[in-house]
């Protein structure tokens, strides 16, 4: 509750103009997430393994590499 504390309090300090940008973002937010809602695509495991058959990479050594960045 207190993320969304904090953007109604920054809301009331804005001006009409950028209240105006405001919710044509979250119009937009809302579109998306409809989006891809409905985009769903229910995929059997062969149908996962095929298509990730042709990754030589090891992702455990990816995800190795992506948290060392953040330390």
């Amino acid at each position: 509750m207190v993320l969304k504390e904090k953007i109604i309090n920054e809301i009331y300090s804005l001006d009409e103009n950028l209240l105006s940008l405001v919710y044509e973002n979250i119009l937009l937010l809302k579109s998306n997430k409809k989006k891809i809602s409905q985009k769903k695509n229910n995929k059997s495991i062969n149908e996962i393994h095929s298509l990730l058959s042709g990754i030589k990479d090891s992702w455990s050594n990816e995800v190795i590499t992506e948290r060392e960045d953040r330390i």
